[in-house]
């Protein structure tokens, strides 16, 4: 372990410290007129939906919105797409787990997309310990946001790739536990909603 003066603190030795910016890209979303009809339907992820969740979004919850394919393809989202919101917490950060391909983000939000796809989930619980922090706050206004500047300027260890490796086999599997129990969730509630009204009514009864 050594001392290291970029981040100020004690790391690995064989770790690197990187800028954001040197190994992600990043978009702003998409600011759309509601008025303005297009051919493609997508889902938008909204801020709302970053602050209803706590590690992964949940695309059934998304609004549908109707756009030009040519304006609306420039704000897809993808497997390793990192998304953090500008605003409402500033910062808070999330992912989506094997999303559809109409997915965009509104402009409220940016999409941060390591250009190594084995960074993502270190990336993701890393950015997590930042979350509504003024380390991704900047300043100039009562309503505090994150801009790409801010994130692209943050200082990142980066382990050992065999070492990140290792890491990512854990973490698949966890997140494998995490979504198969919310999609068993999801399918309790649905079966809940249509159940609840028709013992309601008395056109189901739960016999002794």
């Amino acid at each position: 372990m050594v001392w290291n003066e970029k981040i100020n603190q004690i790391i690995p030795a064989d770790w690197q410290v990187k800028p954001l910016g040197a190994i992600c890209s990043f978009r702003n979303g998409i600011n759309y007129d509601k008025n303005v009809e297009g051919n493609t339907v997508y889902k938008i992820i909204n801020v709302r939906n970053i602050s209803s969740s706590t590690l992964f979004l949940d695309e059934s919850n998304f609004d549908m919105i109707c756009l030009p394919q040519q304006q609306g393809d420039k704000y897809r989202v993808s497997n390793d797409s990192i998304i953090i919101a500008r605003s409402g917490i500033p910062g808070t950060t999330r992912i989506l787990y094997n999303p559809s391909s109409n997915i965009i983000f509104c402009g409220f939000i940016i999409c941060c997309t390591p250009y190594d796809n084995t960074l993502q989930n270190y990336l993701t619980l890393y950015l997590r310990q930042f979350e509504g922090s003024s380390a991704t706050q900047t300043g100039g206004s009562i309503l505090k946001n994150v801009s790409q500047e801010t994130l692209k300027n943050l200082l990142v260890p980066i382990p050992q790739q065999s070492l990140l490796s290792k890491f990512n086999d854990s973490v698949s599997r966890i997140y494998n536990l995490i979504n198969g129990n919310i999609k068993e969730n999801v399918q309790l509630t649905t079966l809940r909603d249509w159940l609840l009204p028709m013992l309601m009514n008395g056109q189901a009864i739960i016999e002794d």
